[in-house]
């Protein structure tokens, strides 16, 4: 099961709280592909192609079902019917990324990794596209594995982003580098003592938004923005209610050119997540 699902019988009544203020949106967003991409199972972790036409994306019927990533696309009223990637494994695969240019998709993965029989909990994986179709998986190993959970990786142009429990809580981290050449990871100073996690970064490399359950928010997770400029990460602010409800919202990615932000729903329950899409405009721009 993924580490940010929750544990339905320990649901505890969401406190009041207050947010953060943001500006008034001109949309709310809406659900994605109603019916073929959001249906009544749980879906989440969208991950678009450059030219936005090819959508990778996660399904399980439960959280006690192995996840699985569907690839659907684009035509000229809806999206295609979704399809299960070649690569998949029986253990579970979710949360696919892709790389700036397309071609190595990134995803975490409870397979048997190298030299342990039976992993367990989620690793870092990827492939590469080779001849008009994706390749074997590659585990992601080095100092980007730990004996705990590894996952969300994203790839982009200065390095990897991912989230781990390494350090005893979930924290988001970066490693500086390139495919095959990662730095050592470091924690990203826009953790909290919370879960943080599942960061995806704007196409253009001014910020961020990422999934947190840090006091304060709607629910219990949130999404929240975190600016970056020359001199570094900025403080994290709150997507607000236009975004953010009294369940989950998490898994947040963007479309190709940034323009809009797409995430996942989870109801109250924790037996339904939609994929929805609203037009992203970062805080305070």
């Amino acid at each position: 099961m993924h580490f940010f699902a929750p544990a339905v019988a320990r649901l505890l009544p969401v406190l009041a709280v207050a947010l953060l203020a943001l500006p008034a949106r001109a949309q709310t967003p809406t659900v994605l592909g109603e019916g073929i991409i959001s249906t009544d199972q749980i879906e989440y972790g969208p991950a678009f192609s450059p030219d936005g036409n090819t959508l990778y994306f996660t399904r399980r019927a439960s959280f006690s079902d192995a996840p699985q990533i569907l690839v659907s696309r684009r035509t000229d009223q809806s999206w295609t019917e979704p399809e299960a990637v070649s690569f998949g494994h029986p253990a579970g695969d979710e949360l696919p990324s892709l790389s700036p240019d397309g071609m190595r998709l990134y995803f975490s993965s409870a397979r048997p990794a190298p030299g342990r029989e039976d992993n367990g909990r989620n690793d870092m994986w990827m492939v590469s596209w080779q001849d008009g179709g994706w390749s074997e998986a590659e585990h992601l190993g080095g100092s980007l594995s730990t004996d705990d959970i590894d996952s969300h990786p994203v790839e982009t142009d200065d390095g990897l982003y991912f989230h781990s429990r390494r350090g005893g809580a979930v924290d988001a981290y970066f490693a500086a580098g390139e495919v095959g050449a990662w730095s050592d990871p470091e924690v990203l100073p826009f953790n909290s003592d919370a879960t943080d996690g599942e960061v995806a970064l704007l196409p253009d490399g001014t910020g961020a938004v990422f999934y947190s359950e840090r006091p304060g928010g709607a629910g219990r997770g949130d999404l929240y923005f975190v600016a970056r400029t020359d001199s570094g990460w900025g403080d994290p602010v709150n997507l607000g209610d236009t975004i953010n409800t009294d369940a989950w919202e998490w898994s947040p990615g963007f479309t190709a050119l940034g323009k809009s932000l797409v995430f996942g729903r989870l109801n109250g329950a924790g037996d339904d997540s939609d994929l929805l899409v609203v037009e992203f405009q970062a805080p305070g721009r």
